[in-house]
């Protein structure tokens, strides 16, 4: 195997790793998740303790980790935004369930 080849797998090898670290995290209820920049420069972001997973979907699309800097295909980044969303979408709904069950408490506990 030459130079150019290992290079090649280790860059595919570190792609499946952050792409399956970042699922992963999108289903942990400890992690945040970002989308301050999501309109503006296409880009959301996963914060859990001290890590931050960056994915950007400009002309040049990657997942950034700290100093690396992973190219991802449209495809890809198309399929993790839309994991991404999803997971805001149900933790939104989540917390309005919730806040209404607080609500019918209140209002319960006063008749």
């Amino acid at each position: 195997m030459n130079k150019e080849n290992g290079d090649k797998e280790k860059a595919l090898l570190e792609k499946e790793k952050a792409i399956e670290v970042i699922k992963s995290l999108l289903t942990n209820t400890c992690t945040t998740l970002n989308t301050k920049y999501l309109k503006s420069h296409s880009k959301v972001a996963l914060f859990f303790k001290d890590h931050i997973f960056e994915i950007d979907g400009e002309e040049e699309k990657f997942i950034r980790y700290m100093s690396l800097k992973i190219p991802i295909s449209s495809k890809e980044y198309k399929e993790l935004l839309a994991m991404f969303m999803n997971e805001v979408q149900r933790r939104a709904q989540d917390t309005s369930l919730k806040k209404l069950d607080e609500l019918q408490h209140l209002i319960g506990s006063r008749t």
